[in-house]
């Protein structure tokens, strides 16, 4: 008896999570009698206008029914934001759509594996614990903030024209997930176009700074920009940098680079490199940028992605997406008559469109070696 009931429990949880999961059909008549909850955790310019630019973009795609939207904002307290989830009625709900962090994860925790989510603008929904694999969703998906690494590289070479690519640096503490995840994302790109790239381990903001500047001393001397003939897993690469060419340096978003990052601008002060700073925080010298997604274009990916669903496609098959348009945070420095000012320039636009989709990068075990080459031995990854 009681094995039974266990098979009949499994069956009921089985075809609640199929329920969830399936497309909405306009024979259930859900258009006309359910609505797509939409929840903010506060006022955040951002955030509101990835939700205005999700709503106007739906609506034009989907135009077979009128859609209903219930939009509701935390105004950034959280106990707020737990009652107005807690309004939430599933059975007049054909979605949520939880735009941040805060509110994902409060949808999450109330509503996971009950109806569909589809978030906007977080970094890693799988640390998050809103899915366990971004390219295979269950009930929940949707769009994420991280800048794809041929992004960040397309936007170096668009910047630097028809020169050639000179000396790659790539410097980073192995101590988060996330800032690791980029950074093995972009030495998997340099890889697989083949970049020659010199990478530092660091454990101190000292240490960054040192490599910063050993990197640049090679770079001039040009000791190790040179085509040279590498073989790695038995595969013969011709490395395309340049000692003539135009240098870069990537800097990781872990506490450890952002701790470093004046230092470092310091040490390049006087140097023609192009820094790209994971974290919009670290603009914080010459020619130092960022790149972060445009609330637009996470709101149109978002609303895609949605009618998507609308219109036939499962959400197993709807993996999470990055943003196609960026806006390039550029450091800029003001001069005045007696006094200097160091500002963000935040307006200056990069639409990135040249760009080609997103790519998978794979995850590698972190070195131990504060400094190596990627052509005498393997990319390494963290995972800690």
């Amino acid at each position: 008896m009681k094995k039974l009931l266990s098979i009949i429990l499994i069956f009921v949880i089985l075809f609640s999570l199929s329920a969830c999961s399936k497309t909405p059909t306009n024979t259930e008549n859900v258009f006309q009698t359910k609505k797509i909850d939409v929840v903010l955790y506060d006022e955040n310019e951002y955030d509101v206008a990835i939700k205005n630019k999700f709503i106007e973009t739906l609506d034009s795609l989907f135009t077979e029914e009128k859609l209903t939207y219930n939009v509701l904002n935390a105004k950034g307290n959280d106990k707020t934001l737990e009652s107005i989830i807690s309004s939430i009625k599933l059975d007049e709900t054909i979605l949520v759509a939880p735009i941040g962090k805060e509110a994902s994860s409060a949808v999450n925790k109330a509503f996971n594996g009950q109806i569909p989510i589809f978030f906007a603008n977080i970094n890693n929904p799988v640390l998050m614990g809103l899915m366990s694999d971004k390219t295979t969703p269950s009930t929940t998906t949707g769009v994420i903030s991280e800048v794809p690494a041929n992004y960040i590289f397309n936007n170096f070479t668009n910047s630097i024209g028809d020169k050639p690519v000179g000396h790659i640096g790539v410097i980073f503490n192995t101590s988060e997930i996330v800032p690791m995840e980029t950074v093995n994302a972009f030495k998997s790109y340099l890889d697989l176009n083949n970049y020659y790239y010199t990478e530092s381990v660091v454990a101190t903001p000292l240490e960054a700074q040192q490599s910063a500047s050993k990197m640049l001393y090679k770079a001039a001397s040009g000791s190790s920009v040179t085509g040279e003939q590498n073989t790695i897993s038995n595969i013969s690469k011709k490395y395309e940098n340049r000692a003539d060419g135009v240098n870069l340096l990537f800097l990781s978003s872990d506490k450890i680079i952002k701790q470093a990052a004046a230092g470092i601008a310091e040490v390049l002060e006087d140097s023609d490199y192009y820094v790209y700073a994971a974290s919009e925080e670290s603009v914080v010298g010459k020619n130092f940028i960022s790149l972060k997604p445009t609330a637009d274009s996470i709101g149109e990916t978002l609303a895609q992605m949605v009618n998507k669903y609308f219109t036939g496609t499962s959400i197993s098959s709807l993996p999470c997406q990055t943003a196609s348009v960026f806006e390039e945070i550029k450091y800029e420095k003001q001069k005045s008559d007696d006094t200097s000012d160091d500002t963000l320039d935040e307006k200056s636009s990069n639409s990135a469109n040249e760009a080609e989709t997103a790519q998978e990068s794979e995850e590698t075990d972190s070195s131990e070696t504060s400094e190596q080459t990627s052509d005498n031995e393997e990319n390494n990854d963290s995972e800690e």
